[in-house]
């Protein structure tokens, strides 16, 4: 194994071909993407860890200046069942859908607006009502939702004997390494510039799969289009884009 390292690699400085754009207030965001006649949506998350909708008022939002909309589980677009199913058949991605809170913070309702401030007004004027359930924490395999793990890179793979190899090894290492903690945190704010050209949906996002778009996009459903353009955006500081989010 070689050793010759760049003594200067590790603890030197390295300049951020973006970083004069971020400090000088110059970057471009997902959220900084110019378009014409662009409307702005903000979601609605629910407070509670676990339960249903019972209701959703939208009549004092729907008639405020410059509402566009509201969305939630009775007049959304239906989904692919099957869309994102990336980690198993969790539902994770097929929002809108149905009146079930499995989690705190799911979104419940999108408000639509001519720009930013009046959709989160919309937001605010939102009266969802729900019957909540108690919360389930359980992990247990023996619990009723268990389901198998992760499908997103092929079956589960159990090869060979740990234990047999390491007993007939000349030479065994075994030693504890500790890293310090670090937190992450985005400059880039959850949200995301999407619009359409024909059949073709062009989503600009700060995810960092951006390969995955494309063949994620087309399969949610047909309002989606049949072509789907990722674009980049400057940082891809998260895994998904989000539209902002308030509880109600």
């Amino acid at each position: 194994m070689s050793t010759n390292l760049d003594p200067g690699a590790v603890g030197a400085p390295r300049p951020r071909i973006e970083g004069p754009l971020k400090v000088t207030g110059a970057a471009r965001y997902a959220a900084d993407v110019p378009m014409p006649d662009l409307v702005h949506g903000w979601m609605v998350t629910a407070p509670i860890s676990r339960g249903r909708i019972r209701d959703i008022d939208t009549s004092t939002a729907l008639g405020m200046p410059g509402v566009l909309g509201v969305l939630d589980h009775r007049n959304a677009p239906r989904l692919n069942p099957r869309a994102g199913n990336y980690f198993g058949p969790d539902g994770s991605m097929q929002l809108l859908q149905d009146d079930v809170i499995p989690y705190a913070g799911r979104p419940v309702a999108l408000a639509v607006a001519e720009t930013p401030e009046q959709a989160r007004a919309a937001v605010a004027a939102l009266r969802v009502t729900y019957d909540v359930e108690p919360h389930d924490l359980d992990f247990s395999l023996e619990h009723p939702a268990a389901r198998p793990g992760s499908t997103a890179f092929g079956p589960e793979a159990d090869t060979g004997d740990v234990d047999a190899e390491l007993s007939r090894s000349a030479v065994v290492v075994s030693e504890r390494y500790r890293t310090p903690e670090e937190s992450h945190s985005a400059l880039e704010p959850h949200a995301a510039t999407v619009w359409w050209d024909g059949a073709t949906c062009t989503p600009w996002t700060p995810t960092r799969v951006r390969s995955a778009c494309p063949r994620f996009w087309p399969r949610c459903g047909p309002s989606t289009g049949s072509g789907c353009t990722s674009a980049p955006s400057m940082s891809g500081a998260a895994s998904a884009a989000r539209a902002p989010a308030a509880r109600r």
